[in-house]
């Protein structure tokens, strides 16, 4: 949902970042974490993405694409 505020887009790359990235992302800040630690990182992901998500949708929405 940030990557789509921020971009004002809701084009598949934007939306759908590669696994690559993806993966990049959870060894570079995750990969050493505790059980519990990757619990609480979660738990604020989605808190966050609920956020974004009401300025996200209009922008899908737009772009066809919710």
């Amino acid at each position: 949902m940030q990557r789509i505020v921020e971009a004002q887009s809701c084009e598949c790359p934007t939306r759908y970042p590669s696994w690559e990235a993806a993966e990049g992302v959870f060894v570079e800040q995750f990969a050493a974490s505790e059980y519990w630690d990757i619990v609480e990182a979660t738990s604020e992901y989605r808190r966050q993405a609920n956020e974004l998500r009401r300025e996200a949708i209009p922008i899908c929405e737009a772009a066809g694409n919710w």
